[in-house]
């Protein structure tokens, strides 16, 4: 995938459909006898299939669960753009999906700038993945933002909660985002895409 994507009400609805299909393509190994072996294709063959068809099995999944939490992110702040106590101005986002340089979002209205981060991570990495991310939104060039976002998994505050409230005092120039990621297909298909 590796692209750029303008996101608008208008345009996530199909957008977000055809990500779907390209994640219901996907092909995966199957299960050796020799436990070891499995897991060494999960980390090592490519799936050849998918939106990241030239990586493996293991990356694929970390590329798609933090992708999840762009669209469905960006999905939300179009809809009700309150983000703790600031109402985003802005009508589209422009996001980057799999490993790029730069950041993961960016939106203008007028000369206002808004830069964003996404994660998916589990709550035992939650910590440093958080540190490392605000670090990132306030370098040199992350400061000319007039708005920064990070957008996350919320089951990654299962025992983070206080960590991010000290977080979100220390680093009040920063909006937090917490996003409800559904863990199959079928529970992505129950959301109400309508909305979107």
């Amino acid at each position: 995938m590796n692209n750029l994507e303008l996101l608008t009400l208008m345009n996530i609805k199909e957008k977000f459909a055809n990500y779907l299909d390209l994640i219901k393509s996907l092909k995966h190994p199957m299960p050796h006898k020799d436990i070891l072996e499995f897991m060494y294709h999960l980390k090592r063959d490519p799936v050849n299939s998918g939106p990241y068809d030239k990586v493996s099995l293991f990356e694929v999944a970390n590329r798609v669960f933090s992708d999840l939490v762009i669209w469905l992110g960006v999905e939300q702040i179009l809809t009700e753009p309150m983000v703790d106590n600031a109402r985003l101005p802005f009508t589209e986002y422009k996001a980057r999906f799999g490993i790029k340089d730069g950041n993961d979002l960016e939106a203008y209205s007028g000369n206002v700038h808004l830069i964003g981060e996404a994660f998916h991570v589990a709550p035992s990495l939650f910590k440093k993945k958080l540190a490392y991310t605000i670090k990132k939104l306030q370098s040199n060039e992350a400061e000319k933002s007039d708005y920064k976002l990070i957008i996350f998994n919320s089951d990654a505050l299962q025992n983070n909660e206080r960590y991010l409230e000290k977080s979100k005092k220390a680093n009040s120039s920063i909006l937090y985002l917490p996003v409800y990621v559904p863990k199959t297909l079928n529970d992505i298909s129950q959301l109400d895409l309508e909305k979107m």
